[in-house]
C-alpha cells in the first residue's frame, strides 16, 4: 500500500507513536502495555505485530535494530503476511495469516497492532473487530490509511479506541490509540 520514501517516512512516524506507547513515564505505564524484562532476544517484550503492509514491517524492523544498537529489543515484532507474501520471506517472526480479518492470534495476545489500509477496505468495521479482538484491553491500535482524518476517527473510535492522536505523513494519516475494556454484561433481574 505504501511506497519508497513515503514507506520510510510513515514508518519513522509509527516507530515514534509506538515508542510513545511503550516508554511511557514509570508509574504512568498502562498495565497492558508496560515493559515486561526484555532478554537479549526479545523474548518477554511486548508483543507488536503489523497487519496488512509486510514491507512496513521490515521498514520497522529496521527503525528498531538501529535505534536499539546493542540494548534489548524493547518489543517483540511479529508481520502478519499472506502465504505467498515476497517480502514476508526476508522477515524473522512472520505470522501467515490469509486475510487480514482471521489473524492467527489467541484474543488479547498482542500489546499493539499496526495495522494498514482497514479505512480504504471494503469492511472497515470487520477488520478493526479482528484487530481490536487480539489486542490485550488496554493495549495500542495504530491505523496506518490514506483517508480523510475524520473517516479514520470515527472508525477508531467505533472499535473502542480511546486516547485518540492523528498524525499525517503526506496523505497518510496515522491515528494512534487504547483499546478499551470491554464493558461489563449487566444483567436484568425481572
Amino acid at each position: 500500500m505504501l511506497a519508497g520514501l513515503f514507506r520510510d517516512a510513515v514508518a519513522e512516524l509509527v516507530h515514534d507513536t509506538l515508542d510513545g506507547f511503550l516508554s511511557a513515564a514509570p508509574g504512568l505505564e498502562h498495565p497492558a502495555l508496560c515493559r515486561l524484562t526484555p532478554s537479549a532476544d526479545g523474548q518477554g517484550s511486548p508483543l507488536v505485530a503489523v497487519v496488512g503492509d509486510v514491507a512496513l514491517g521490515r521498514a520497522l524492523g529496521a527503525i528498531g535494530k538501529r535505534r536499539a544498537a546493542g540494548r534489548a529489543p524493547a518489543y517483540a515484532l511479529r508481520v502478519a503476511a499472506p502465504a505467498k507474501a515476497r517480502g514476508a520471506r526476508k522477515l524473522e517472526g512472520v505470522l501467515v495469516a490469509e486475510s487480514p480479518l482471521e489473524l492467527p492470534l489467541e484474543a488479547g495476545a498482542l500489546a499493539v497492532l499496526i495495522g494498514v489500509g482497514a479505512m480504504t477496505s471494503p469492511e472497515p468495521g470487520r477488520w478493526l473487530a479482528e484487530w481490536t479482538r487480539v489486542v490485550r484491553p488496554g493495549g495500542g491500535l495504530i491505523l496506518v490509511d490514506r483517508c480523510a482524518a475524520p473517516v479514520a476517527t470515527r472508525h477508531a473510535l467505533c472499535a473502542r479506541m480511546l486516547e485518540l492522536e492523528q498524525r499525517h505523513s503526506g496523505r497518510a494519516v496515522v491515528t494512534s490509540g487504547l483499546i478499551a475494556p470491554q464493558p461489563a454484561r449487566t444483567l436484568q433481574v425481572a
